[in-house]
């Protein structure tokens, strides 16, 4: 950043950082940003900044995770960041003891992650240029495009493959995912850019019938909505077709898929929470 210019934007520089709903590391976990992403800055509280990600999200993050920067820096990365990771590790050169201090740079890139070809390597927010292990789990913004069209058996073929990630309050990626974060990292990966909350999920593409979902109508590809007794939505699912869908549930502990038509014991109450059902892909 050059002299007199000032932080108004910050890179993701660590792995994953968690975004917590106060400036404190015992604060709730609210979501995360990954490697790569540029965030707009604000307020700032000793070590901690309040920020807002590419999906409007708000909340605190630890400086020590981010690169703060200017905004025309900004601007300069995202341009040039059209690397996207479907989870991948990377191959750094060995710490030395003697150089005083381990690799600084994260040893993987989660599911959403943004990085800048370098030849046969890949730079990283930090500077650093480092070797995926797994080149074709490194895709450039038209090779997603061509990977993961915004079609309904694609976007499902995808989701499939998250089947047993952890279900985690405020995770994002396949090393843990909320209800909301599932579906929304799901959904980029296909061009598709969703809210964070599932509340905000909703509002996204045609109703196709609030009031009354009809399971003839549900296609697959579609989101399932689910509230509590009063009208607040708590809960998003993927519809993989008529009553069955899939799911990031902390009853279930994992993505894993169900049927509202029989569904287990601890979400027998599921199929009578249905507020409404839209369709994103249109």
């Amino acid at each position: 950043m050059s002299a007199g210019s000032r932080a108004t934007a910050a890179i993701v520089r660590a792995a994953r950082v968690p975004v917590r709903a106060e400036s404190d590391h015992r604060s709730e976990m609210v979501s995360e940003w990954v490697c790569g992403e540029v965030l707009d800055t604000g307020e700032r509280r000793a070590d901690w900044v309040r920020t807002r990600g590419p999906d409007g999200y708000e909340g605190w993050v630890h400086g020590g995770g981010l690169l703060q920067v200017d905004g025309a820096t900004a601007e300069e990365w995202r341009a040039g960041a059209q690397l996207y990771s479907l989870g991948i590790r990377l191959d750094g050169p060995d710490a030395s003891p003697d150089a005083g201090a381990l690799w600084p740079t994260p040893a993987f890139l989660p599911w959403g992650a943004r990085a800048r070809p370098a030849g046969d390597a890949v730079r990283l927010p930090d500077g650093h240029e480092v070797r995926p292990s797994e080149p074709g789990r490194l895709v450039n913004d038209a090779g997603r495009r061509r990977r993961f069209p915004p079609e309904p058996s694609g976007l499902v073929a995808t989701a499939s493959a998250w089947c047993g990630t952890p279900y985690v309050w405020g995770g994002r990626t396949r090393a843990g995912a909320d209800c909301s974060g599932f579906v929304q990292a799901v959904f980029a990966a296909h061009g598709v850019a969703l809210p964070r909350d599932s509340r905000e999920q909703l509002a996204v593409g045609p109703v196709i019938d609030a009031a009354h979902p009809d399971p003839g109508e549900r296609r697959a590809g579609d989101l399932l909505f689910f509230g509590g007794s009063g009208t607040e939505i708590t809960h998003v699912a993927l519809c993989l077709g008529g009553t069955r869908i899939l799911h990031s549930a902390a009853a279930n502990g994992a993505v894993a898929a169900d049927d509202l038509d029989d569904p287990p014991a601890a979400l027998a109450d599921l199929p009578e929470r249905l507020r409404g059902v839209t369709r994103p892909l249109g």
